[in-house]
């Protein structure tokens, strides 16, 4: 499809959506929306949290395919694909940051079972029931990290019926879907459901050099699900899934960088642009970079003879991520006598990934981060409850948990001068944690409208973990330490150790390219072995250590609603939280002198709120005004360390912050059958206290604050938070209606706009450099259906992003070692078609 025609299609989708035909249908009244939020169902009226919801059918309809396409309907979360893994806020908290133990601030639950670390945020998700986002710190029911908010979903379980489906979709950038489910009656009083899904995408970048497909992935999963009753007061369910994800490359543009911030000479991307004249252009400009070759200071050409049309990177090869993973969960619910339920619910979860990443910023493969990542979770969870419809309903319950993780890393880096000497730095780094909790929650009915509740929960954190890490350098055919010659073709670095004297030639491949038999240390991305042959006397640093860590915490919640009509209510939540601490996973002489733990952080939390019915039951309106303050707020700071001169990023307990704000939602049915729907997140966070803060590489250069070459610290203290919008709303427009015969077509489009916000922090208001800021964006999607009356199939036309808005997901807070910066940038305009196919019920 060209352009002109792409963009035809993409108006005939929007036109379409927008328009309203003469006859209509009339609903009478919207749907009751019940939700899990105190694991038990209740009407979303009667619960005191602040609560957004997406059914299963909305992400069929939408073509939502995983967690981070859901958040774009939700203004308040925010789902971000990195380099690393996924970056998760929830009112501007989240888990920035490549720390492999670090402890999410949004807790993800799949089928009630919590999934313990943020890569599993990346798996697929298909064939629901429902997902909520339940907003604010979550201390008793839930626990486990949820100091942000948290985000559940479940899967449609098995019933008596058979029922099912299947979606076939195709777009642009060489996008194909199929996903399905079946499920139905097994025989006796069993049931059973599978369900399955692939998606690929070609990519939406380009690679240097090549111009072929810069992040194309594949995303699939299956699960399988059986549910019975063993007796009538007994029943059962059980599931198993897997997933797969894997991306070659990264939808990621890299910034010419401001010459002031530069090394001295200008390197590399600086050096490029002046040689080419390219000045400054911002990250979506159409530019070329001439015929003419730049001299490369390392020797190379950067670009090679090519006239290059876009500025989008993927530096496919040397960033790639596959990850493996699966989940099961065994639920058991007896009800020994009327009014009493007992619930057991066991979980397991794991993954592998293999990564593939250079993080220097630049075009180049000058430092190389292969590395893998393995973890197993297992836990189990009681609860007893009541049941009735008196006026005192309780919840006890007990949780555990176990986990493991294990992680191996090289950082290779290829620098000779000016830049300083090669080598190779690897890092071996294995976790246990077992995590204990106990909760109970009463609710008191004081009167037919008011219900008082009141909850505590104990939790109990212990964590042992090991670090080892080495430090070795590049030598020549005589033994001599390279400091001075260029990296080889593409990257690669011939490596040799010096064990006991003796040369052990091999490679480390900057672009993840090392197989087995090479001398390298650790795992390839592949998994392969290498050949491990360490003399830690001879190397230039080597540590090791062992670490623990035993926290426990009591939080309580306080809850107050007052439902003075059968549709309306209002409440008011006393929240506090608790989010363990953990290890950063640094250098070695780091961890080794300063035990490199950081500690908990806590939250206080106060919410009022209120759900209003109106029209009729027409109408539905949602607001929630929330105060949040966090104490020994864990943050990321810059480490330079002292002996091996690498640069790391590490969790400390550095701030005290608060957030405040609001979010709101509007649902409202006419009785035309036009649908609307409105939502509505204002969130303004702060540093009340970081007067500490380790200086980024930019503010070292520049020498603002306190900061100065190769250390220091500045005052943040007042700051505002990076990374979130103060306002996001969402509008959606909605229309079913009669096509004549036995057809029916339904339109629906929907628009949600960001306004500006910092995606770093403020350091760039004192600087020429300005790639700091995103600037608001506002995103498009439509959608057009034809259906019988029935319900039996359906054919859509779609789009998203119709505008073609681009922004940036990430952006790294760190200027790179040659000034210039990267981020990962959004889809463009996508567009296709979707078929779909019922059975039996559904």
């Amino acid at each position: 499809m060209n352009f002109q025609h792409a963009n035809l299609f993409r108006v005939c989708i929007l036109a379409a959506s927008l328009s309203i035909p003469a006859s209509a249908l009339a609903q009478a009244a919207l749907e009751e929306i019940v939700v899990t939020a105190q694991k038990r169902e209740q009407s979303l009226t009667d619960v005191p949290v602040s609560v957004q919801v997406l059914s299963g059918e909305d992400f069929i309809e939408q073509g939502l395919n995983t967690l981070e396409d859901a958040a774009n309907f939700i203004p308040g979360l925010q789902v971000e694909q990195t380099e690393g893994g996924a970056t998760v806020r929830i009112r501007g908290i989240s888990n920035e940051g490549f720390n492999v133990g670090f402890e999410q601030a949004t807790a993800v639950f799949n089928d009630g079972v919590y999934y313990g670390r943020q890569l599993q945020a990346l798996a697929g998700v298909y064939d629901i029931e429902q997902m909520e986002v339940l907003f604010g710190p979550q201390p008793v029911y839930f626990g486990q990290s949820a100091i942000a908010g948290l985000i559940g979903y479940r899967s449609r379980r098995p019933t008596d019926e058979l029922d099912g489906y299947v979606v076939a979709e195709a777009g642009n950038i060489g996008h194909t879907k199929v996903e399905g489910a079946l499920g139905g009656p097994l025989g006796g009083n069993w049931a059973g459901r599978l369900s399955a899904k692939i998606v690929q995408d070609d990519g939406w970048t380009k690679v240097f050099g090549t111009g072929e497909d810069g992040n194309p992935n594949e995303n699939s999963a299956f699960r399988l699900q059986l549910s019975g009753d063993i007796a009538e007061n007994f029943s059962v369910w059980a599931k198993y899934e897997q997933f797969e994800a894997n991306t070659d490359g990264s939808s990621t543009d890299a910034f010419p960088c401001n010459v002031g911030l530069s090394a001295a000479p200008p390197l590399v991307f600086c050096d490029d642009a002046i040689r080419n004249g390219l000045g400054e252009f911002e990250y979506n400009d159409t530019v070329s970079f001439g015929s003419s070759v730049s001299a490369h200071p390392f020797g190379r050409a950067p670009f090679g003879n090519l006239d290059l049309t876009q500025l989008d990177i993927a530096q496919r090869d040397a960033i790639a991520i596959d990850i493996e993973g699966s989940a099961a969960a065994l639920e058991l619910v007896w009800e020994p006598v009327n009014g009493l339920i007992v619930t057991s619910l066991t979980g397991f979860s794991d993954y592998e990934a293999d990564r593939a990443q250079d993080f220097d910023f630049s075009p180049y493969a000058n430092f190389a981060f292969p590395n893998v990542e393995e973890f197993d979770q297992v836990s189990q969870e009681l609860r007893v409850q009541s049941d009735n419809d008196g006026a005192l309903n309780w919840m006890a319950g007990l949780y555990w948990q176990d986990q493991e993780l294990n992680f191996q890393a090289d950082i290779v880096s290829a620098l000779p001068n000016p830049m300083g000497p090669s080598g190779t730095n690897a890092t071996e780094y294995n976790e246990e944690a077992q995590y204990f909790g106990a909760f109970a929650a009463v609710a008191w009915e004081v009167s037919d409208e008011v219900t008082l509740e009141y909850g505590i929960r104990h939790n109990d954190v212990q964590k042992d973990a090991y670090l080892w890490e080495v430090d070795s350098y590049l030598t020549n055919a005589a033994g001599n330490r390279i400091s001075n010659a260029g990296p080889p073709n593409r990257g690669m670095t011939p490596l040799t150790l010096v064990p006991n004297g003796t040369q052990a030639t091999g490679y480390s491949g900057l672009l993840g390219e090392m197989v087995a038999g090479d001398r390298c240390l650790g795992k390839t991305p592949n998994n392969d072995d290498c050949t491990v042959n360490i003399n830690p006397a001879v190397l230039a640093a080597w540590g090791d250590t062992d670490l623990s860590l035993d926290e426990n915490d009591l939080t309580h919640q306080l809850t107050v609603n007052w439902a003075f009509s059968d549709s309306s209510s209002v409440f008011f939540r006393y929240a506090e939280a608790f989010k363990p601490g953990g290890f950063s996973r640094g250098s070695s002489s780091f961890i080794v002198s300063t035990k490199g733990i950081y500690d908990a952080e806590k939250a206080d939390s106060i919410e009022v709120g209120g759900r209003f019915g109106f029209a009729n039951g027409r109408g539905q309106a949602n607001v929630t005004l929330f105060s949040t303050d966090y104490e020994e707020r864990q943050v990321e700071q810059r480490f330079d360390d002292p002996v091996t001169g690498v640069t790391f990023l590490i969790f400390q307990n550095a701030a005290n912050s608060s957030i405040n704000g609001l979010e709101g939602d509007l649902r409202y049915v006419a009785d035309s059958g036009l649908r609307f729907s409105l939502a509505a997140s204002y969130a303004k966070g702060e540093y009340d206290l970081f007067d500490d803060a380790a200086c980024f590489r930019a503010e070292q250069r520049m020498m603002l604050g306190g900061c100065r070459p190769g250390g220091g610290s500045i005052d943040l203290s007042g700051t505002e938070f990076d990374g979130i919008p103060n306002w996001t709303i969402t509008v959606g427009l909605g229309y079913d209606f009669a096509l004549g015969g036995n057809l029916r077509m339904n339109l629906d489009t929907n628009l949600t706009t960001h306004d500006d916000f910092d995606r770093t922090r403020p350091f760039a208001s004192q600087t020429p450099y300005e790639f700091r800021q995103q600037n608001g964006f506002t995103l498009i999607n439509a959608r057009a259906a034809i259906y019988p009356g029935d319900g039996r199939w359906e054919i859509a036309a779609y789009g998203r992003n119709l505008t073609d808005e681009r922004y940036w997901h990430t952006q790294p807070s760190e200027v790179g070692i040659f000034g210039n910066a990267v981020a990962v940038i959004n889809r463009p305009a996508t567009y296709g078609v979707t078929l779909r196919y019922n059975f039996g019920g559904a």
